[in-house]
């Protein structure tokens, strides 16, 4: 059996926004371009967490999530992936859709 858990008070606080940061930007100039670039590179980020997600959810082996206090954004997710869902107590999930940058990202399978 594969066991999630934490060992703060928080099982997770969610996707970490500066992972998409890194994309090389064009010249100075070309705003289109570097906007395409920027959204084929957030693109790519996003699939690859959908991968981690479906990896945990196609394990051959059990996993359970040992889950206190919040779970937030990408951490449902992460539960939703799991068998087994196990409360410690305290738990808060909450779904974000992130207005401020135009995106609402749904990383893994849904309950």
């Amino acid at each position: 059996m594969i066991v999630l858990s934490s060992t703060g008070p928080h099982f997770s606080a969610g996707l970490d926004l500066t992972s998409f940061g890194g994309a090389e930007q064009p010249p100075e100039g070309d705003e289109k371009k570097r906007k395409l670039q920027a959204a084929a590179a957030f693109y790519d980020n996003v699939l690859h967490m959908q991968g981690s997600f479906n990896c945990i959810e196609e394990a051959r082996i059990p996993v359970l999530a040992c889950i206190q206090g919040g779970a937030i954004g990408g951490g449902v997710d992460l539960i939703t992936a799991c068998d087994i869902r196990e409360n410690l107590g305290n738990i808060i999930c909450i779904l974000i859709k992130c207005t401020h940058f135009k995106i609402f990202v749904k990383i893994g399978p849904t309950v």
